[in-house]
C-alpha cells in the first residue's frame, strides 16, 4: 500500500516518472555489472541516458568507448528497484533530475570528486537510503552522518539514515524534496539552528506522525508536509509568519495544530483535505486565509470542492476566519458570543437542538459514549452544571416555546 501511495504522490507533485526510453537511432548500449546501460556520445564525452536492467551493485564506468562519462541524464535509472549499491565515478560532473528516483532498494551511494550539479528529486522516493559518501576532493558536496549536504554542511540536500531521524545542529536549511516520499521515516528531530524548510521537503512521508518545528524556522516551502497520510500533530514554532500553499494539504489524520501568535497568513490549500481539524481556532493575528485553506475537500457526490460535512472553525466575528467561513459556508464558532442550546450551529436554539441533546444524553447514559464536540457540550449545557442531560433539553424546549409565543 505504501508503495502505491508513494507512486501516486510522486506523480501528483512532480512530473510523471517514466523509465527513460532512449532514441534507438543514436543511443548505444553497454553491459556493466550485469546491467544494460544506454548511453549517448556527445562529441568528447558520454551521457548515460537509461538502463534496461540493473544488478544490485553498480559501478558506473569512468569511460565508455574511450570517452569520459560526464553526465547521468534525467530519469536515467528511475525506478530501478533492484539497485542497492551505487558508485558514481570521478569523471561524472552532473546528475540529472530524478536520475535515481524510485530506486526503492538503493541503500549506499558514492559520489565522485567532480559532481558539481545534482538535479531535483535525483534521490527521492528511495526509502532504503542509509548512507551517502562523497569524494574527498569534491568542492560542491559533502556528507554529514551519511546525509548528502552542501560543501560546508549547512544545507541538507538528501536524507539517508535511520527511520528516526535526528538532524545535526550545523544544518541551517533543509532543501527541496530532501525527504520526499521517504515512506519509512517514523520521526524527525529538527535542530534549533534550522531556519528554512524547502518545497516538498517532507511531502509523502507516509509514516511520520508528528512534526515539531522549532522557533528558529522562519520559512516553510510550498507543500513541505503535503500528503503525510498519518501525520497527527503539528507544532508550529513562533518564528513563522506564514504557512505556504499546500503546506499540510492532504494530511487526513491531522487532528492537532497549534497556531503561533506570530502567524499572519494561511496560504491556498494549506490544510486542504484535513477533515479532522474541525473546531480549530485560528488566531486573530491571521489576516489572510487563502482559497480552500482549511475545511475543504473534493466532494465526489457533488463533483466539486466543498466543506467537510459538519466542519466548523473557531474565531471571532469580523475576523479573517469569519470572512473565510462565510465565503465557504463553514459555521463559525464564536466563543465570545455563544448561543446556549444551539448545538447544531444554526444560530437558534429550538426543538431540533433539544432532540440532539436528548440523544447525546441517552447515548452517554446507555454506555454508547459521548459524541458532542467540546463546543457542542458548551452550548448544550444550558443550566451550566457541566453535564448534558434531559434537564438541558427541557430548558431548551421551554426557551423555544417562549420565543414562539412571544413570551421571551
Amino acid at each position: 500500500m505504501k508503495k502505491i501511495l508513494s507512486a501516486l504522490l510522486t506523480a501528483a507533485v512532480t512530473a510523471a516518472i517514466v523509465p527513460f526510453a532512449p532514441n534507438t537511432a543514436s543511443a548505444e548500449q553497454i553491459t556493466v555489472d550485469s546491467a544494460v546501460i544506454n548511453y549517448l556520445k556527445t562529441g568528447k564525452s558520454v551521457v548515460i541516458t537509461g538502463c534496461s536492467g540493473t544488478d544490485s551493485h553498480l559501478s558506473i564506468p569512468e569511460t565508455i568507448a574511450e570517452l569520459p562519462v560526464t553526465e547521468i541524464a534525467a530519469e536515467a535509472f528511475a525506478n530501478c528497484t533492484e539497485l542497492s549499491e551505487l558508485t558514481i565515478p570521478n569523471s561524472v560532473e552532473k546528475i540529472g533530475e530524478k536520475a535515481f528516483n524510485g530506486c526503492r532498494s538503493l541503500s549506499n551511494v558514492y559520489i565522485g570528486n567532480s559532481v558539481s550539479a545534482i538535479g531535483e528529486y535525483a534521490f527521492s522516493s528511495c526509502p532504503s537510503l542509509n548512507n551517502f559518501s562523497v569524494g574527498e576532493l569534491n568542492v560542491s558536496y559533502s556528507t554529514l552522518n551519511g546525509m548528502l549536504c552542501n560543501s560546508d554542511r549547512t544545507a541538507l540536500i538528501s536524507y539517508a539514515g535511520e527511520t528516526e531521524a535526528v538532524i545535526p545542529e550545523s544544518i541551517v536549511s533543509i532543501e527541496k524534496a530532501a525527504f520526499f516520499a521517504d515512506s519509512d521515516l517514523v520521526s524527525i528531530t529538527l535542530p534549533s539552528t534550522l531556519v528554512s524548510i524547502g518545497n516538498y521537503a517532507f511531502s509523502g512521508c507516509l509514516s511520520l506522525k508528528e512534526i515539531i518545528i522549532p522557533s528558529s524556522v522562519t520559512s516553510l516551502g510550498e507543500g513541505c508536509f503535503m500528503s503525510c497520510t498519518f501525520l497527527e500533530r503539528a507544532v508550529l514554532g513562533a518564528g513563522l509568519t506564514a504557512l505556504p500553499d499546500k503546506c499540510f494539504s492532504a494530511c487526513p489524520s491531522l487532528t492537532a495544530v497549534n497556531f503561533p501568535s506570530s502567524l499572519t497568513t494561511l496560504g491556498d490549500s494549506a490544510f486542504y483535505g484535513c477533515g479532522k481539524l474541525s473546531e480549530t481556532e485560528i488566531p486573530e493575528t491571521v489576516t489572510y486565509i487563502g482559497e480552500y485553506a482549511i475545511g475543504m475537500h473534493y466532494d465526489m457526490i457533488t463533483n466539486s470542492i466543498a466543506p467537510f460535512h459538519g466542519f466548523v472553525l473557531a474565531g471571532k466575528s469580523g475576523s479573517a476566519t469569519d470572512k473565510y467561513c462565510k465565503a465557504n459556508k463553514i459555521p463559525l464558532l464564536d466563543y465570545e458570543n455563544i448561543i446556549l442550546g444551539d448545538v447544531n450551529y444554526d444560530k437558534v436554539a429550538d426543538a431540533i437542538d433539544a432532540s440532539h441533546i436528548l440523544a447525546e444524553y441517552a447515548s452517554d447514559l446507555t454506555g454508547r459514549g459521548r459524541h458532542f464536540t467540546d463546543y457542542q457540550r458548551l452550548c448544550g449545557d444550558y443550566n451550566g452544571d457541566k453535564e448534558i442531560d434531559s434537564v438541558d433539553a427541557s430548558l431548551v424546549l421551554k426557551y423555544y416555546a417562549m420565543t414562539l409565543t412571544g413570551k421571551k
